[in-house]
């Protein structure tokens, strides 16, 4: 399979900002706190941790990124089909490879992601990775070792016309990243998502 299925999977998970980025966000948010009971409001409020940035690392996990035209065009494609995402957030977005295997890689802050309009309160970065989870049908989910970073770590595998790809994803407090193959089992997957994102936070 061809990295431009993984684009064509990608871009339909992200279709759901033709009918308003904001309002899908703003209505996991609003099913969140439904589900989640009221807590009281604790009298000494915790520190909060300081916001991560994210670079695009030139290698991470043994994978190289590619920098060349058509790798270039790849990522294009998927930046100008993700629509208002893309052009509110602006996601650090790469096509990395070893050997035979590749993997996209798309990153988000939850500084950038404020640009949509989603309320600052708001966990916005967990609530993006639940959207395009939700999006893209993902089966199978799966947890696994965040590293020393910390957050959540999730896996799952998404298809299309018969088509399987496997997707990965980090959210923290501050950042989410998502990473897409059709070569690379699961738990590979994993471990590349912790490596590329121990490369990419700042």
């Amino acid at each position: 399979m061809s990295t431009r299925t993984i684009v064509l999977i990608v871009l339909g998970a992200c279709a759901l900002g033709s009918f308003g980025l904001v309002e899908v966000l703003q209505e996991v948010i609003e099913s969140n706190n439904r589900e989640s009971p009221r807590r009281p409001a604790a009298t000494t409020a915790a520190p909060a941790a300081p916001a991560r940035s994210l670079v695009l690392p030139s290698s991470a996990a043994g994978y190289t990124r590619q920098t060349g035209s058509a790798a270039q065009a790849v990522v294009d494609d998927m930046l100008e089909g993700m629509g208002p995402l893309a052009q509110a957030a602006t996601p650090k977005a790469g096509l990395y490879a070893k050997g035979g295997e590749e993997f996209i890689f798309l990153g988000f802050t939850g500084t950038d992601l404020a640009k949509t309009g989603v309320p600052a309160s708001a966990n916005a970065t967990t609530t993006l990775v639940e959207g395009m989870f939700a999006g893209m049908g993902l089966t199978g989910q799966t947890t696994h070792p965040p590293g020393p970073l910390g957050g959540q770590v999730r896996c799952g595998k998404a298809s299309s016309d018969g088509a399987a790809v496997q997707v990965c994803a980090w959210t923290d407090p501050s950042t989410a990243g998502l990473l897409m193959s059709p070569q690379i089992a699961v738990e590979e997957l994993a471990a590349a998502t912790v490596g590329l994102r121990a490369e990419a936070e700042r």
